[in-house]
């Protein structure tokens, strides 16, 4: 984690972790090289550093102290260059608010004009010059990038490798960053000719301009040869994905930085697949958030990138959301869709009526297809296929009697809209984890909140700060929401004992392991409604306020008597497999991929 100032940490706290990002950042934030610890460091500090910087500019043009207002100007500077190189979400928020790096600029150089023009009036007019020509490189650029991104091709990705293939990052660089910092570079020099003689500022402003311009040059003429050798090397990466004649087509579309919740969850079962899956992506936010895997990964943003991706031995398409930029891909009628989604559970959207535009849907159990039908989606029975749940198949069953014991808390997430939002974390997470540690101080506590945790309530991202809070203070051996980013969510099942989680597909995953579910109930309702509101959770234990969890961790803990009704609902929920769930899976695909189109 990047070093911060503390207000800097708390209000980057506050911030939604997944705030979009303009494209070509999130294309040169995955494929470029990471950043120095130092650089990370520096970007920690960019709010003290952009508003100390900038008031101290504002003193010194009043006392018209040139040299002060030059070292403000450097601090501010410093920021924006390391902010430049990270995912600063503080930048990001000012980006997404109109203060954008060019506003920026023009806001620091103006007042530094000021700065030493009440100084040195005779520099007025070269460094107004100045401000007008980095205004204009920075529109220049603007527009280059713009117009490189019209001819993005479809581009290759190693997810965890440490260099990406050099179309792919040529491409990135050209599409605006390189500019921005040149631009940056050229702002401190001009700082500096500030603090020459009046003698020698139009002649050094001169010289600046000058090779301002043949940087600009140079960069234009990396970006023509670019551009021209770009068909060349989109044409040589076609050409690599026919020879491997995937059969199978994984599509990745949706909210900033979501990919690796996505796909993790079946990555190991698309890695099994013998004839091959091909991943593609839509949107660069989530590149850099990709598991490590020896399946091909391309980045297609626009239709004609996807329709490059489409060769000729592709059969399936699996699909693991439903978003507006699906319809790319279901209008090519030589592929068979199929709907994985990404999580199987009694929430409405598991029933989503815009499952009908899909050849297939691939579910866990007969308890998705019931579900479907209880929620008036009318759909033949042989457009359901049960495959189970195969990420679940590794894990180890029945009681760990681990000491001492783990408790899992994974609260959902809230949801797009109040009808959708299911979590136990805002209302009742704090409370929860305060009376676990107080009733039960020898257990241990794994918070692992969804990874989309307070993207749009403010309450959710306050009660997940605070719950890391109370573990982090507790003196335990807590694991906080912090240690969960990048780790397997089958990896934190197989180390616990408890389950406390919400109306999820996490709660019906952990149905397969057999061990204690407690189900949060933030909407009250009584047990029968829950029950047949929510069937795949009818066995669980019912939490509808913190006070309960006393006596319902140490029935979980304890004799268990919810086993048996656990015992019952697992097949119903995820299917019977006798040779496991990922042959299952295997055999379906190669069902569907086998059949004329």
């Amino acid at each position: 984690m990047n070093a911060m100032d503390p207000l800097s940490a708390r209000l980057a706290g506050l911030v939604p972790r997944n705030l979009p990002r303009p494209e070509p950042e999130a294309l040169r934030s995955a494929v470029g090289r990471p950043p120095a610890p130092w650089i990370a460091t520096v970007a920690g500090w960019y709010l003290p550093l952009t508003v100390v910087g900038l008031a101290g500019l504002v003193a010194a043009a009043l006392g018209a102290w040139p040299w002060l207002g030059v070292l403000c100007f450097a601090a501010v500077l410093a920021g924006d260059w390391a902010a430049a190189r990270v995912v600063s979400p503080l930048e990001t928020l000012l980006t997404l608010s109109g203060w954008t790096r060019q506003v920026r600029a023009l806001v620091r150089d103006l007042l530094l004009v000021v700065v030493t023009a009440r100084a040195e009036p005779d520099t007025l007019v070269p460094l107004m010059l100045a401000v007008a020509l980095i205004q204009l490189t920075w529109l220049g650029f603007g527009a280059l990038g713009v117009f490189a991104g019209s001819r993005q091709p479809l581009a290759g990705f190693v997810p965890g490798a440490a260099r990406q293939p050099s179309p792919t990052v040529a491409f990135a660089a050209i599409r605006g960053y390189e500019a921005g910092v040149v631009l940056l570079y050229f702002e401190l020099a001009a700082a500096l000719v500030t603090l020459l003689s009046d003698r020698v500022t139009g002649l050094a402003f001169g010289l600046l301009a000058v090779l301002l311009v043949a940087v600009g040059g140079v960069l234009l003429l990396r970006a023509r040869r670019v551009l021209a050798s770009a068909a060349s090397a989109e044409q040589q990466l076609v050409d690599d994905i026919t020879r491997e004649a995937p059969t199978a087509l994984v599509y990745i579309t949706a909210g900033t930085g979501q990919g690796r919740h996505l796909l993790s969850p079946w990555l190991p079962t698309l890695e099994a697949l013998p004839d091959g899956c091909l991943i593609v992506v839509r949107e660069a936010s989530h590149l850099a958030t990709l598991e490590a895997t020896s399946l091909r990964v391309v980045y297609a943003p626009t239709s004609r990138n996807l329709e490059r991706a489409i060769v000729p031995s592709l059969r399936v398409a699996f699909f693991l959301g439903n978003s507006a930029k699906n319809i790319d891909l279901q209008r090519y009628p030589n592929l068979r869709h199929v709907f994985l989604g990404h999580g199987d559970s009694d929430k409405s959207p598991s029933a989503n009526p815009m499952a009908r535009v899909y050849d297939q849907i691939w579910v866990a159990g007969q308890a998705a297809i019931d579900r479907y039908a209880a929620a008036g989606v009318d759909l033949p029975a042989d457009r359901f296929v049960i495959v189970g749940r195969p990420q679940v198949e590794q894990l180890r069953r029945g009681p760990l009697g681990q000491q001492p014991p783990t408790v899992l808390y994974a609260p959902t997430f809230e949801g797009y809209l109040d009808e959708t939002n299911y979590t136990s974390l805002e209302t009742m997470g704090p409370e929860i984890v305060r009376r676990l540690l107080a009733h039960r101080p020898a257990v241990r506590i794994c918070f692992r909140p969804h990874a989309s945790t307070g993207l749009l309530r403010p309450g959710m991202r306050a009660a997940r700060i605070e719950v890391d809070r109370l573990l982090s203070e507790s003196g335990g051996d807590h694991l906080g929401s912090h240690t969960q980013v990048g780790r397997p969510l089958q990896e934190a099942f197989d180390a616990a004992d408890v389950l406390i989680a919400d109306v999820s597909g996490v709660a019906s995953d952990f149905l397969w392991t057999l061990r204690p579910i407690i189900a949060g109930n933030p909407r009250a309702l009584t047990a029968e409604e829950f029950a047949r509101r929510y069937p795949s959770q009818s066995a669980n234990y019912l939490l509808t306020a913190p006070e309960q969890i006393d006596q319902i961790i140490d029935l979980a803990l304890g004799d268990d008597p919810g086993l048996p009704g656990r015992t019952a609902i697992a097949g119903y929920v995820l299917g019977e497999h006798p040779h496991g769930p990922t042959a299952t899976f295997i055999a379906a695909t190669r069902r569907l991929a086998a059949q004329p189109r």
